[in-house]
């Protein structure tokens, strides 16, 4: 699996093409051993994938953040803490979250 990125204002590139150039920039890092080993490809284009940061962030995102705890949602990962987080990180927040939800409500027998 290959991310590619570009900016938002710059036109979609021929999509053979950025197939074609991530084949062979994965061979020239060693990735894979040739072209030949890759047996399909698929092209998914995602708009609006990264979170964009602004100074009047942070106010909204608090309100947003609030309100759905109100509601008993608990807000996680990239677009729940409206931040730049690697898939790594957002499984580390799930896994805490859930140890965090398993001991809060957890019964102590005496």
């Amino acid at each position: 699996m290959a991310e590619i990125t570009q900016p938002a204002e710059h036109p979609i590139e021929d999509l053979h093409q950025v197939v074609q150039r991530t084949i062979e920039d994965a061979v020239r890092v060693n990735a894979l051993r040739s072209a030949e080993s890759v047996i399909n490809s698929h092209v998914q284009i995602a708009e609006h994938a990264y979170v964009v940061f602004t100074v009047k962030n942070q106010p909204i995102i608090e309100r947003a953040r609030q309100h759905f705890l109100q509601h008993g949602l608990s807000p996680l990962g990239r677009y729940g803490q409206w931040e730049y987080s690697s898939m790594a990180q957002v499984m580390r927040d799930g896994f805490a979250w859930a140890h965090e939800q398993k001991h809060a409500h957890e019964v102590v027998l005496d």
